[in-house]
């Protein structure tokens, strides 16, 4: 029997070394990962997301960069060197790093921003499963409206990303908010059994408990903050001029249309997708499109006012 509580022994601390060195590891790759992008956006984001065509980065339409230098100058940037602007493979905009910084920052537009025109949707090659578009057909026509930006959407979500880039208290929670969690879970988990002292079979079950409940917790917190910063990014985007405001809204407007076209056609499989309002289902951390596009029609028609004082305190 003692031979066997050694070996018992034996395995659990050995067990708790290697989640302890797991811990280890994990709280170094989030702090990387968390940070990787905003501290060397050129050498980490653009690679990664960014849009290329034969080995090379797909040019920003003309128009877009005239956009992205209206908006900078209403952010009061003026040295465009030290924000890099380029398309995505994505469908939301992005952007990463500080213009302060040396590493500077970008911003990025997804990938269907780089259309002109219903000719360009045409030509891009967008199948739905294997099969090409009738774009001449009533379904084809709403899929290239759908598809096609203007002028007042692109300027909108330049100015939105702009603005999340400028929560500065935000950015330095996000640093460190998952890394720390981890942490605190980790040592919470490990000091809780050993006060009450349980059995093996308890002590482990009440591990797995803690850690569900802290990430259920977390999972909450850091859905609340963003949506936060997310929220305040539309206002202080859609407050600088009119056409902004209207921006904001045909972007969320058009982007629920085509969800709502996507999840007719993909069948059982467009409704595990999205919702029937055209909202995505599976991403919890971005605020619902129907909520962002209800705040803008409100700030629209008056029901929302936010003032210049507000803005400030949520740039800062």
């Amino acid at each position: 029997m003692a031979s066997f509580s050694n070996v018992t022994a034996l395995i659990g601390n050995f067990a708790n070394r290697f989640v302890a060195i797991s811990v280890g590891f994990g709280i170094g790759g989030l702090v990387i990962y968390k940070n990787a992008a905003d501290l060397l956006p050129n050498l980490v984001c653009k690679p990664i997301v960014g849009l290329k065509k034969e080995d090379e980065y797909v040019e920003v339409p003309e128009r877009c960069k005239t956009q992205f230098n209206e908006v900078l100058k209403m952010f009061g940037y003026n040295n465009t060197d030290r924000i890099s602007f380029f398309i995505n493979q994505g469908v939301h905009p992005i952007s990463a790093g500080f213009p302060s910084l040396p590493g500077g920052a970008v911003v990025s537009l997804p990938k269907w921003y780089i259309f002109e025109n219903y000719e360009d949707v045409e030509k891009c090659g967008i199948t739905f499963q294997g099969r090409d578009i009738k774009w001449d057909s009533e379904l084809g026509i709403m899929i290239k409206e759908c598809l096609l930006p203007n002028d007042d959407m692109i300027a909108f979500c330049i100015a939105h990303e702009l603005a999340k880039m400028q929560r500065l208290d935000y950015r330095a929670i996000n640093s460190f908010l998952a890394p720390t969690w981890l942490y605190m879970t980790f040592r919470i988990a490990y000091a809780t059994p050993r006060i009450l002292k349980l059995r093996a079979v308890l002590d482990v079950l009440l591990k797995l408990v803690l850690c569900r409940i802290s990430y259920l917790c977390y999972k909450f917190l850091n859905g609340k903050l963003y949506h936060d910063v997310v929220y305040g990014a539309d206002q202080m985007a859609a407050k600088f001029e009119p056409r902004m405001l209207q921006g904001g809204i045909d972007a969320f407007s058009k982007k629920l249309e085509l969800n709502q076209i996507r999840r007719r056609l993909l069948g059982k499989q467009g409704k595990s997708y999205f919702t029937q309002e055209g909202n995505d289902i599976e991403s919890y951390l971005y605020p619902l499109l129907t909520d962002r596009l209800e705040r803008l029609k409100a700030m629209n028609t008056g029901s929302i006012d936010v003032s210049n004082d507000e803005l400030l305190e949520n740039s800062n």
